[in-house]
């Protein structure tokens, strides 16, 4: 239900149902269960822009979710965490360190989803610290990861951005209609 709610922005719905959750996870000792309500309701805070919030309750699934080893779960925790720390200039370098830890983990278990979005979010980055030679290969690599899936236009319209930095707006207008065109299937 909480999924739901969530999907339909009523966030206040979505966090009673997942608050509840958490409780019966945790009464019946589930922390795989409590990680991952943890986990969702820091997506919530996170859309509503109470990074504080949301970077506590993501730093106790990854706490949770390493005391488990479960790597699945600690990938997700890391980009999530990442994703707070993109908000401000001032915090890049943790959102490096968080995504970068994310993509080593990706890339161990060879989930080609993960590495994509690892990938994206390190090209993200280092495209906001004008650094275009990193952020071209991060969106390199996350092109080949989300070859063929409806999330490849995220990371062709990264690479968009740095050809138009570069000035090179033949391939920046290939790239994004590129995109367009996958968007639209």
């Amino acid at each position: 239900m909480g999924i739901a709610f969530y999907l339909q922005g009523k966030y206040i719905d979505a966090v009673n149902h997942w608050q509840q959750a958490l409780e019966v996870y945790k009464s019946i000792g589930d922390k795989v269960g409590v990680a991952n309500m943890l986990s969702n309701q820091g997506a919530v805070y996170f859309n509503q822009g109470d990074d504080a919030k949301s970077l506590q309750l993501h730093l106790q699934s990854l706490k949770m979710s390493e005391e488990l080893n479960d790597t699945l779960r600690i990938v997700t925790s890391l980009t999530n965490i990442g994703s707070i720390y993109l908000n401000k200039p001032a915090t890049y370098k943790k959102a490096i360190d968080n995504f970068s830890r994310a993509y080593s983990l990706s890339q161990i278990i060879n989930n080609q989803y993960l590495i994509g979005t690892s990938a994206v979010n390190l090209g993200e980055i280092y495209y906001k610290m004008n650094d275009d030679s990193t952020a071209m290969k991060y969106l390199l690599v996350a092109r080949k990861a989300y070859d063929d899936t409806e999330d490849l236009p995220y990371a062709l319209n990264y690479m968009g951005r740095v050809f138009i930095r570069q000035k090179e707006y033949d391939k920046a207008i290939k790239i994004h209609e590129e995109a367009l065109g996958i968007a639209k299937n």
